[in-house]
């Protein structure tokens, strides 16, 4: 059947500175000077091809299918076969950096290695002598350039500063950060450096320094609150103040109360102050830097964003892969960037970084809720009703999650758990509340599947009650009748509103057209309906095999005929296909018209 009729509803001024962040500052073909560029040790490895044009041509393709992964790896052999251009090199470079995985971080810092000194090929040169330990080099790549400093202006103390922590030097480090005179959320974030620094090497200034992220607790996004509220509890728990680290917690779920449950949920762990390396304060910072970055122009779709808009989010995005690179297990910005990836319709990189969320991460429940709805879209029931009943444990009366259990369910065919998780859905709100139809609803379709009729009307008379007017549901409700042969003037009654409630909806119309032909026998109404309703879905077997019904009792045999064999080809539902076979074999059969020529015999 058409999916109207057997299924419910399908259930969420820092601007110019990162410009120059992607700014090339050479002449293609050559660096400063007008010295060529020379291949680097890529040119020394063996290509994966040798077809400079190929690879260059798979890229562009790949580029425009947004095909990040492959667009990378294209680009990479094309600079591996002899591409020496370096606006060419850049983009290889923007491309291996918001790609996933370690391989691509390299190949990122591969390519930096390439390139003439700025802002993006600095950090991302820094990164790559961060992760092999080589902390003087990384300090050196994190100087501001002296011209056109750009980002790296407000990013460089901080850089330096971990990458001091990471040779041992962490009074450096805060020194450092003391230097700098930064106000408002750049200020915050540099503080919060400083406390994370200061912690894990049991500074005498922390305390201080977590005073002084208070003052500008209020202003933080809600995130970096959350992140600030854990690393103060951490602190206190590595004091061995439990009872201020519980305090800590409880105010922060007080201020911010999108993530109250995550925080009843986090552990303070003494271990993540002592244990802190270089490489996972820089993944909080990137993060931070990123959050930092964001604006309500990100909510908008690709297509509606301006050039800077997607430009922006790239850089973004790779400030989240970079973070991600040197903490594969930063819940925060798996989250982060997968959300940013759903809004770029790049599901297929979405869902990875969300299921590579541990179990036990309190953000895990935000994780997988972000993964329920990007696996629906990708059509990945199984993993979504996963993520729904993961969720369900941590929210267990949530009547949304209950009801998208039910509708996940039924549509993998699990009609007795959909009961049960509809059946559960309703028990926590009031029967009568009119935002309770769909769950009445989806419950009766299940009960309809599992053969159990009586049950099904009396949840969808329950619907019906409370949602008159609503299409879908008075289509089913009256087509479920038809099927059956049932009911007749109330199916009628209830098809002839929903086409008047919804008259742009061809499977309703073909629905009240099929009532009005098998139960009143009135082709002549039938007839039009069942042709408009064809021009609209051409291809849907089941109208093809109503609109053939009613054309062989007007006379019309061969017409019939041939919407059914056309219906053959439209792969027909069991159900369908077999009307359709007998209809080709001796007729359709309705016993409204069969009885009429019965009394014509007599």
């Amino acid at each position: 059947m058409m999916q109207t009729k057997s299924s419910c509803r399908q259930l969420i001024s820092l601007g110019a500175a990162f410009a120059l962040c992607w700014a090339i500052p050479v002449q293609a073909g050559a660096l400063p000077g007008g010295k060529p560029v020379q291949s680097s040790r890529i040119a020394d490895e063996a290509p994966l091809s040798s077809s400079l044009t190929g690879n260059v041509l798979a890229a562009v393709v790949f580029m425009e299918r947004r095909d990040v992964s492959n667009a990378d790896i294209a680009l990479y052999q094309a600079v591996k076969a002899g591409m020496t251009d370096p606006p060419f090199i850049f983009m290889a470079m923007r491309t291996a950096a918001i790609d996933a995985g370690p391989e691509a971080a390299q190949r990122a810092v591969e390519l930096a290695a390439m390139l003439p000194d700025g802002n993006m090929v600095q950090i991302l040169r820094g990164n790559g002598a961060v992760y092999a330990g080589r902390w003087a080099e990384a300090e050196r790549l994190f100087m501001a350039p002296s011209v056109n400093p750009g980002l790296m202006e407000l990013a460089s103390p901080v850089l330096r500063a971990w990458s001091r922590f990471g040779a041992g030097n962490p009074a450096a480090a805060i020194a450092l950060l003391e230097q700098t005179h930064q106000i408002g959320i750049v200020g915050a974030i540099n503080v919060l450096q400083a406390a994370r620094i200061a912690a894990s090497a049991n500074d005498p200034r922390t305390e201080a320094l977590f005073r002084r992220l208070h003052g500008a607790g209020s202003g933080l996004p809600p995130m970096l609150g959350y992140i600030l509220a854990v690393q103060e509890a951490d602190w206190l728990a590595a004091k061995h103040d439990p009872a201020g680290a519980e305090r800590v917690l409880k105010s922060a779920a007080t201020d911010i109360p999108p993530l109250a449950l995550v925080l009843e949920h986090v552990r303070p762990n003494a271990q993540r102050v002592h244990g802190l390396t270089a490489r996972q304060g820089l993944a909080s910072y990137y993060f931070e830097l990123a959050s930092m970055l964001a604006d309500p122009a990100d909510a908008r779709s690709p297509e509606h964003r301006r050039p800077e808009d997607s430009e922006k989010n790239e850089f973004r995005q790779m400030l989240l892969r970079q973070a991600i690179w040197f903490m594969p297990d930063l819940a925060i910005a798996r989250i982060s960037l997968a959300e940013e990836l759903h809004r770029e319709k790049r599901l297929a990189e979405a869902e990875p970084l969300l299921e590579g969320v541990a179990a036990d991460d309190p953000l895990s429940p935000v994780a997988d809720q972000a993964l329920a709805s990007i696996a629906q879209e990708l059509r990945d029931l199984p993993a979504a009703l996963a993520a729904l009943q993961r969720l369900c444990r941590f929210q267990p009366k949530d009547v949304t999650i209950l009801a998208e259990i039910g509708d996940i369910q039924q549509q993998l065919g699990h009609s007795r758990e959909a009961i049960d998780a509809f059946t559960a859905a309703l028990s926590g709100v009031s029967g009568m509340r009119a935002g309770v139809w769909p769950l009445y609803f989806g419950r009766a379709l299940a009960y309809d599947a599992l053969g159990e009729r009586s049950k099904a009307q009396a949840d969808l008379a329950h619907a019906l009650a409370l949602a008159p007017n609503e299409p879908e549901l008075l289509n089913y409700a009256g087509y479920s009748d038809v099927l059956r042969g049932r009911n007749a003037e109330q199916a009628l009654a209830l098809l002839k509103h929903a086409t008047a409630l919804a008259p742009d909806n061809a499977e309703i119309r073909d629905s009240y057209a099929w009532a009005l032909l098998k139960q009143a026998g009135d082709v002549a109404a039938a007839m039009p309906l069942f042709v408009s309703a064809a021009d609209a879905l051409p291809t849907d077997p089941e109208i093809a095999y109503h609109l053939g019904v009613a054309y062989w009792y007007r006379g019309r045999h061969l017409e019939a005929r041939d919407q059914w064999n056309q219906a053959l080809g439209f792969h027909p539902e069991k159900s369908t296909q077999a009307l359709i076979e007998a209809a080709l074999e001796k007729g359709p059969g309705l016993d409204i018209f069969e009885k009429k020529a019965a009394v014509k015999k007599q």
